[in-house]
């Protein structure tokens, strides 16, 4: 027999006065919670009861036992109703671990979203430069470049699919030259990020001629999105980002596109956790937000395509630049291949 069961069974009949009055509220028999009675006493090798023809009384240590365990149970229930309104509302502290090149604005801003619409949800974002465990480590999510991902013990849904541009700012290419080719990249300043460089050693290209591969020296290597923005703008050199976060950029004119009509393959961003099963409400809603989020973004860009942005830029910028600085809108033809790859993926 369960002792909890009987352990309820005995704080139902003292507080109901007798067995049958327990009996008639639990909807059980009084031969039953007698024998459940019993149990309890054989297993604690006293007597709780001093029963008479009507009632039951309570001796000593029955008495110091009822008080201990209502105490208990009452704990108990307690504990069980907060667990289960933490499954069923988003309370709580929310762990989030990604790579330090995370580090972009559209995160800072969904996470912002998301606290508003949940306040009682308490973020803790860590941004790590060195491998991590989402399980081990105590992380409730993680966000990882899908590439990486070799565990088969979390869930992976995919927030991001979008190769990534090269960029560089208007005041780089006029002290440089805007290469015509991917070749002639090679001649240019390169900024890298430290994690994707150091994985694949170099740069693929996709365009009208098919795919290139090239040896570029990184002129600097930085490790998260946030600095290598920061250098482009600055005219240190040409670097690869995706379009979600230069766009704004390059429709100001603080950016130009770099050889429009080529990207990279695309770059995967997955959000993971570690299982389907009773997820908690501030994990589930979360993930939601995030997917919901990326969905929203993907679908302005999706409206929006670089030769869109390159007009926008030239408008925006004719009476501050000469008309060599300015960026060329892209040809039809030769944007195509970035633009039918992109609304592919965005399907």
């Amino acid at each position: 027999m369960n002792q909890l069961e009987a352990i309820r069974t005995f704080l139902g009949v003292v507080r109901s006065g007798s067995i049958a009055s327990a009996a008639t509220k639990l909807n059980v028999s009084s031969t039953m919670l007698s024998r459940h009675v019993k149990v309890l006493e054989t297993q604690l090798g006293t007597r709780l009861f001093s029963r008479s023809t009507r009632s039951v009384s309570l001796t000593e240590v029955g008495q110091l036992y009822f008080e201990r365990m209502s105490k208990l149970i009452d704990d108990l229930d307690d504990c069980e109703r907060s667990l289960a309104s933490l499954a069923h509302q988003p309370v709580g502290k929310l762990r989030i671990v990604a790579p330090a090149f995370f580090s972009w604005r559209h995160l800072a801003a969904w996470l912002h979203q998301y606290n508003r619409q949940f306040p009682q949800v308490r973020i803790a974002l860590d941004l790590v430069d060195q491998p991590f465990d989402l399980i081990n480590d105590g992380y409730d999510v993680a966000l990882v470049d899908t590439a990486t991902l070799s565990s088969t013990s979390v869930i992976a849904r995919q927030l991001w699919d979008e190769p990534l541009i090269a960029c560089a700012s208007p005041e780089y290419l006029a002290r440089c030259g805007t290469p015509a080719r991917p070749g002639e990249l090679v001649n240019h300043e390169y900024i890298a990020m430290a994690a994707r460089h150091a994985a694949t050693g170099d740069v693929q290209l996709e365009g009208p001629e098919g795919r290139f591969r090239l040896e570029q020296k990184p002129a600097m290597l930085v490790n998260n999105i946030d600095a290598l923005m920061q250098m482009i703008r600055a005219g240190v050199g040409i670097g690869f980002v995706p379009m979600a976060i230069a766009r704004e950029d390059i429709a100001e004119g603080v950016l130009n596109v770099v050889l429009p009509a080529y990207a990279t393959p695309p770059v995967s961003i997955s959000v993971v956790y570690p299982s389907r099963e009773h997820l908690p409400a501030k994990v589930r809603t979360f993930i939601d937000h995030l997917v919901a989020s990326a969905h929203g973004l993907r679908e302005s860009i999706r409206a929006e395509s670089v030769e869109d942005v390159a007009t926008i830029r030239s408008v925006a910028t004719a009476a501050h630049f000469p008309t060599e600085q300015r960026v060329r809108t892209p040809r039809a033809g030769a944007n195509g291949k970035y633009q039918a790859q992109f609304q592919a993926q965005t399907a």
